[in-house]
């Protein structure tokens, strides 16, 4: 632990920066409420397509949703194109909004097109059915940018309340559709695909005041132009951060199967849940950080962020470490044991690389800017292929593991230290002091039902 440093002492703050850290704060115990309201639905999920799928057929579906994961993530930043766009304020928010939903149907309908076929293609001969993933694209990225879009106006709780959605849908049609009718894959992809279906006629109904009536020639062809590039980039940089997630599954996969995807998926699935913690930090990060008048100033607001999405993580990891020894097999059943060393692997990467959503907001929303995070992705995923490659011939999911650990870690100690030169705060701001212990704790409640 770093001692107490400028950045922890109110007094040495500047006057401005006082509400954005209440509302960063308060905003993250918000959408950390929310998340975590989300998590017993998600669990439940976890579970059925454990029990019911086995590992081979919860292998066929992982990979089934890692293709539509990797086309909506290049696909699926025009609304964080929208929000740097709605932070230069020189149209209104309507506008922007309207016309990125826009963009983002037309991506999503050419997507499902060119997606279908390729799923088709790359499925297991007896999984074929679950190409159909593909028919959900469109609502995925159409959330995506809603959103984006809403967290940027200023409107959290709906966002939080899509998100919240989603799990609790997607529950209740695997429960149909997986259990009730038993069509076991297949009906596990129509389920996913429903849900999100569902939430995005949801979402658009709600945010409606956004973007109805839409005006598409509104702004000038050259903002547009400039949303879309800064879009795709951003979902360059994304995609390589998926691919960094995944490049371990994929190695696996080609070298000892379905099934043994399915028993590591369940790993990754577990360890992943933490980063709900630093995605809420992230999400309520924005607004401050887009709204403050200069760099430095969201420097400081993204700094103490990234402390606290260290504290509150690896305090989650332990606890999610000790529990996995008693819980896995009563819960997920005796097919998933070997589950437990991956799991345990994996927590100190992922916490190691929480703060990557955090600083991914400084450098892609505030400052417009896509090579530092795709700079960390890059070296993150070479090092995990790499080691990948080497280990899980031998090893299998505890190799998968390793790899993926060190990945997070050589990529998050690169990235702090470009997000230091670049944000003009000392390495030392990013080290947990007590005083960010304090704060972190006003996060962490929102993990407490009331």
């Amino acid at each position: 632990m770093s001692t107490q440093t400028p950045l922890d002492a109110p007094t040495a703050e500047p006057e401005p920066l006082q509400p954005s850290r209440r509302r960063v704060g308060r905003d993250a115990a918000a959408t950390l409420a929310f998340r975590t309201g989300s998590l017993p639905f998600t669990f439940a999920i976890t579970i059925i397509t454990s029990r019911l799928l086995l590992p081979t057929g919860r292998g066929a579906f992982v990979l089934a949703l890692l293709t539509v994961t990797l086309a909506a993530t290049l696909l699926g930043n025009v609304g964080v194109a929208a929000t740097h766009e709605l932070a230069r304020k020189e149209h209104d928010e309507h506008i922007v909004v309207g016309q990125s939903l826009s963009i983002t149907v037309a991506l999503g309908l050419i997507g499902m097109l060119v997606l279908f076929p390729i799923d088709v293609a790359l499925a297991d001969q007896g999984f074929r059915r679950v190409a159909f993933v593909a028919a959900g694209l469109p609502a995925v990225l159409v959330i995506q940018t809603l959103s984006a879009a809403l967290v940027a106006v200023g409107r959290l709780a709906f966002s939080n309340f899509l998100q919240f959605l989603l799990p609790v849908v997607t529950l209740g049609g695997m429960f149909v559709f997986v259990y009730w009718l038993d069509r076991g894959t297949t009906g596990a992809v129509v389920a996913w695909v429903v849900a999100q279906t569902a939430v995005a006629v949801v979402g658009l109904v709600g945010a409606r005041s956004l973007w109805w009536p839409v005006k598409l020639r509104a702004l000038p062809p050259g903002r547009i132009l400039a949303m879309l590039l800064l879009g795709l980039r951003i979902g360059l940089v994304n995609l390589v951060s998926v691919l960094n997630y995944r490049i371990e599954l994929i190695v696996l996969q080609v070298d000892h199967g379905l099934a043994q995807v399915g028993l590591y998926s369940l790993a990754t699935s577990l360890a992943e849940l933490l980063w709900i913690v630093s995605g809420a930090i992230a999400t309520a990060t924005i607004a401050p950080v887009v709204a403050v008048h200069s760099d430095e100033e969201a420097a400081i607001i993204t700094a103490r962020s990234v402390r606290w999405a260290l504290i509150t993580t690896a305090i989650c990891a332990v606890a999610l470490g000790i529990g996995s020894w008693f819980l896995i097999v009563p819960i997920f059943g005796t097919y998933f044991e070997s589950s437990i060393h991956p799991l345990i692997l994996l927590l100190p990467g992922v916490v190691a690389f929480a703060p990557g959503t955090v600083i991914a907001v400084y450098f892609s929303m505030r400052r417009g800017q896509t090579k530092y995070p795709l700079g960390i992705c890059l070296v993150s995923l070479a090092v995990t292929g790499v080691l990948a490659l080497l280990l899980v011939p031998g090893h299998f999911g505890v190799g998968a593991a390793v790899a993926c650990s060190a990945g997070y870690i050589v990529g998050m100690v690169l990235g702090l230290w470009w997000f230091a030169r670049q944000g003009h705060v000392r390495l030392g701001d990013l080290v947990p002091s007590r005083a960010d212990v304090r704060a972190s704790r006003v996060i962490l409640r929102g993990l407490v039902p009331r």
